[in-house]
């Protein structure tokens, strides 16, 4: 089982629509996935449900649900048993973990307790080690093989500790100037990040704890996805090289090569992941709908041309599921497309 975290310090990249049709996608290649909503915006929340389901949700204020927000809030009090957080069975292949507005307000306690993270003392490790237990007692509940964590774009707490208990991280990016810098801003955390659960995991034969209950990496980074804006087209024929190679050069410099470390200017940048074209004119359709672009019908409002982009929308997400499963070892069944 592989839990799969989707950060960029910068928003508007598109980062929520990659990871709700890439759980859809997996779903096709009969993958379960279970998915968690981290982003206090609840966006993802947003895409997999409707509004009566949203009030029922979220509309009582005396309401039992256990959500995540309930979860972490008293993991930090009593880290003894994890109880499992509230579900909504989107499909036969997904589950949801709903997003909690009240995600807010857990932010100053939690990073109250990150802050004591220099010391690694006792609690901060169990309350670490108590949340990604729970993600994958989740997914065994559930049935899942792999879970997608969509973690709100900004270094918060809950940032670095989605980040720290995951096994690997995806990186969204386009080819723009707000994609540049959101990797920029990332870099320098995570490097101190890292350095923080490096110096934990050099201990951790004191502490008694293998995987998988603790990530086999510091933060590991698996790679970036860069999803191609229309707009820019629209420009000189040139300029979306000239972007997704600045993108790359970025990439390299801030996540790959640790900041204030000197390195050779002519490196080769590293390739994304996978490279997606940004449906543009599907997209909406989809929200509306409900469902992922390469499921769209003529009912949908789809016809003409349009019929084509569908399939070729399936492809493309295809491809990028399957590239983002070799690097972040998800294992998919023999029929699954090839790149």
């Amino acid at each position: 089982m592989t839990i799969v975290a989707f950060f960029n310090a910068s928003g508007g990249l598109g980062q929520t629509s990659l990871v709700y049709h890439l759980a859809w996608m997996y779903e096709s290649l009969q993958v379960p996935v279970l998915v968690a909503d981290l982003d206090p915006q609840a966006r993802l929340t947003s895409r997999f449900l409707d509004t009566v389901q949203l009030d029922a949700l979220w509309g009582d204020e005396e309401s039992p649900h256990n959500t995540i927000y309930g979860v972490i809030n008293g993991l930090m009090k009593d880290v003894r048993e994890p109880a499992l957080p509230h579900f909504e069975e989107v499909s036969s292949g997904i589950t949801l973990i709903p997003g909690d507005l009240s995600l807010a307000h857990i932010e100053s306690p939690l990073s109250k307790l990150w802050h004591e993270r220099s010391t690694w003392n006792t609690r901060v490790l169990d309350t670490l080690l108590a949340l990604r237990t729970m993600f994958r007692s989740a997914a065994v509940a559930n049935g899942a093989d792999v879970v997608l964590l969509d973690i709100g774009p900004n270094l918060t707490a809950l940032s670095q500790v989605a980040l720290t208990i995951s096994d690997t991280t995806v990186i969204p990016a386009a080819t723009d100037l707000r994609s540049l810098y959101g990797l920029r801003t990332f870099g320098p955390a995570l490097w101190q990040w890292r350095r923080e659960w490096t110096k934990f995991l050099a201990s951790r034969s004191d502490w008694d704890l293998d995987y998988p209950r603790i990530p086999a990496k510091a933060i590991d980074v698996a790679g970036y996805v860069v999803q191609d804006r229309a707009y820019y087209f629209d420009r000189l024929a040139d300029l979306p090289d000239r972007w997704r190679d600045r993108v790359r050069r970025e990439y390299e410099r801030s996540i790959v090569h640790e900041p204030g470390i000197q390195y050779h200017e002519a490196f080769e940048p590293a390739s994304p992941l996978a490279t997606i074209r940004y449906h543009t004119g599907l997209l909406p359709l989809a929200e509306d709908a409900r469902k992922p672009m390469f499921r769209l019908t003529p009912a949908d409002g789809v016809f003409d041309d349009q019929i084509k982009e569908v399939s070729s929308s399936y492809r493309d997400f295809a491809d990028v599921a399957k590239r983002v499963a070799e690097s972040c070892g998800i294992e998919l069944p023999s029929s699954a497309p090839r790149s």
